[in-house]
């Protein structure tokens, strides 16, 4: 990816996170749904770029305390379209391949992060030690 491309992307992503920082859960959640029903309708999932990784980051963060930082963001990007990306140990390779998996499933993994799961609630429910002794990466 074209390194001016990902700076703009990653602008994008942080200026759309400061708005959804500001929606309460459920605010968020049909936030999410609106990207799945447009994916759902033939969106062309270019256009999804954005505001997908911006949900994503941010219902990780609600969701397990963890924010993807710029870099695994941008690793995201990388494989959403198509290229194979190297991590080293502890850079946060799983939370990298969030947005890109959710973007794939045209949204339907936004609702399910966010939507009622296992831990009972939406969002804010999911016990902390359930990061799997994770290297707290929040911002």
């Amino acid at each position: 990816m074209e390194s001016s491309y990902r700076n703009s992307v990653l602008r994008w992503c942080t200026s759309l996170g400061q708005v959804l920082r500001n929606l309460d859960d459920d605010g968020l959640r049909l936030r999410a749904r609106g990207l799945r029903d447009h994916a759902h309708r033939g969106g062309d999932p270019e256009s999804l770029v954005v505001d997908c990784f911006a949900v994503v980051r941010e219902v990780a963060h609600r969701t397990i305390g963890l924010r993807p930082y710029d870099e695994q963001l941008a690793a995201g990007f990388a494989l959403s379209s198509g290229a194979v990306i190297e991590m080293q140990t502890g850079e946060g390779k799983t939370l990298a391949a969030v947005a890109p998996v959710a973007l794939a499933l045209n949204g339907v993994l936004l609702v399910a992060l966010f939507g009622r799961g296992p831990y009972g609630g939406g969002g804010t429910s999911m016990p902390n030690n359930a990061t799997g002794g994770s290297r707290g990466q929040t911002r």
